[in-house]
């Protein structure tokens, strides 16, 4: 019983010092912001654009 101890907490130890995961973690969110920005850029930008496109529209509509 005593064995099968140590021997999880020699593996929590080595999974503490594995520093992979962590940089693993750090380059998801760093993409997840990335997804953010661009994604809240294309609403803002669609936006602004759809706005333009409606004022050309009424200016080409004859009166």
């Amino acid at each position: 019983m005593i064995e099968i101890f140590k021997m999880q907490m020699r593996h929590a130890r080595d999974l503490c010092a594995d520093r992979k995961g962590i940089s693993a973690l750090e380059y998801g969110v760093l993409a997840v912001g990335i997804l953010a920005a661009v994604s809240a850029g294309a609403i803002l930008i669609g936006t602004r654009i759809t706005g333009l496109f409606a004022s050309i529209v009424g200016w080409l509509t004859p009166a």
